[in-house]
């Protein structure tokens, strides 16, 4: 599996989420983007949105299921993995690995 596979499935979410929202710092998203927290663009609502098409998009790329909302999976992170997409694109290989 490759980090780039998930970081595409991410940027193609945004893409496909800012088709709703309409923001412009997501019109063209790449790795450094800001996702969510102090200096991201998305709300909670929007977070939620982001990670149930992010998810969907895992089961259609790598056929395996994963769950980015699991509180076990944030056990041994320091902050959130949802800050930028370079943080939850190495947050969702992650899972994908131990899935």
């Amino acid at each position: 599996m490759k980090n780039n596979e998930v970081t595409k499935i991410i940027l193609d979410s945004l893409k496909a989420l800012n088709e709703e929202l309409k923001i412009d710092e997501l019109s063209n998203p790449g790795e450094d983007t800001k996702i969510f927290g102090k200096e991201g663009t998305l709300d909670s609502l929007a977070i939620m949105k982001l990670i149930g098409i992010v998810e969907a998009g895992v089961k259609k790329t790598f056929n395996k299921t994963i769950c980015l909302t699991d509180e076990k999976n944030f056990t041994c992170r320091s902050g959130s993995p949802f800050r930028s997409v370079r943080d939850m694109s190495e947050f969702v290989s992650e899972l994908i690995e131990s899935a």
